[in-house]
């Protein structure tokens, strides 16, 4: 399917033959099963099998339940992962990847934080731009009736917009002088909050609203597909300093980036794992346990690995 849609093939359609593929091979695997003989199944096998099933019904049900319990259980971060592979309705979607930390002591993913997130900015040449954001939160919005509703989104660096590519529609997204401690309370809204809280108000650039009890100055409004990185409808401005973290043990952040053309993911990731070396050797206390890995974005947000894995694990069948 990757390689099809890299062809510019409809997404549909890769979807199509990609199902139309497994089945038939599936069918073809079946049938050349059912006929070989060198399975060695005999139908005194069956009736051996069967009878062992009949007189030990407890050890029937205990592996019946486990293989209908512990099989989907098994089986669905790699299904859930799929489930969020439909491309964003961002430039360029194939470029898009988050930058993650995975604990090999753990076995599990670690957000970076704004320590690694600086650290990883400057050297890494194979991606066109880096940005970060925080996890999701719900903000309280106060309307002009002055009740609050609850409005879902993030503080994200000023990078983040040109990574996704989708310019505003109307006024201007955030910049790096947003960032700075001190500089005015700003905000981007996304395009449903400004059509139910302020009433599709074209004059709405330079007004004022409250968000958790702080008068922010709206300074763009963001197109209605624009829902980054999940389903969030405003965009605060990431502020904070990378000096004051304890070498990476500051606020979790989900770290994005855009490929350089004409590089590959495998090349992002072999650098950005030589970055992780050095760092490794500055400070191996926190990050000589750590493995830095690329994963596509429709993957990523949802702390999936690339295999469709999180850092929870799986069953093992023998």
């Amino acid at each position: 399917m990757e390689r099809e849609l890299a062809r510019g093939i409809p997404l549909w359609r890769a979807r199509w033959r990609y199902g139309v593929n497994l089945f038939g091979s599936a069918l073809s695997v079946w049938r050349t099963g059912w006929r070989a003989p060198k399975l060695g199944i005999s139908w005194l096998d069956v009736k051996l099998g069967l009878r062992m099933l009949v007189k030990q019904p407890g050890l029937t049900l205990v592996a019946v339940f486990a293989l209908a319990v512990g099989i989907p259980i098994g089986l669905a971060p790699s299904h859930a992962a799929r489930a969020f592979e439909t491309l964003p309705p961002y430039a360029g979607p194939h470029e898009l990847q988050v930058l993650t930390n995975f604990n090999v002591e753990t076995s599990r993913r670690e957000s970076p934080s704004l320590y690694d997130f600086v650290q990883w900015r400057e050297p890494l040449s194979t991606f066109e731009a880096l940005g970060a954001t925080t996890r999701g939160a719900t903000y309280n919005v106060l309307s002009e009736n002055g009740r609050a509703a609850p409005v879902l989104g993030a503080e994200v660096t000023a990078s983040i917009f040109d990574i996704v590519q989708v310019p505003p529609l109307l006024g201007r997204t955030l910049v790096s002088g947003d960032e700075i401690i001190g500089a005015p309370d700003v905000v981007v809204i996304g395009y449903d909050l400004w059509q139910s809280r302020l009433e599709g108000d074209p004059d709405v650039i330079g007004r004022a609203i409250r968000i958790g009890g702080v008068p922010r100055e709206v300074v763009g409004v963001m197109p209605e597909s624009f829902l980054f990185p999940v389903q969030d409808h405003l965009w605060l401005p990431l502020r904070g300093s990378a000096l004051t973290d304890d070498h990476g043990q500051g606020m979790p952040l989900t770290v994005f980036g855009r490929l350089s053309d004409g590089v590959s993911w495998q090349e992002a990731e072999a650098e950005l794992r030589a970055v992780g070396g050095r760092m490794a050797a500055e400070l191996p206390e926190t990050h000589a346990r750590l493995r830095h890995e690329v994963v596509p974005l429709t993957l990523g947000v949802f702390g999936f690995g690339r295999d469709g894995m999180g850092g929870a694990g799986g069953v093992l069948l023998k």
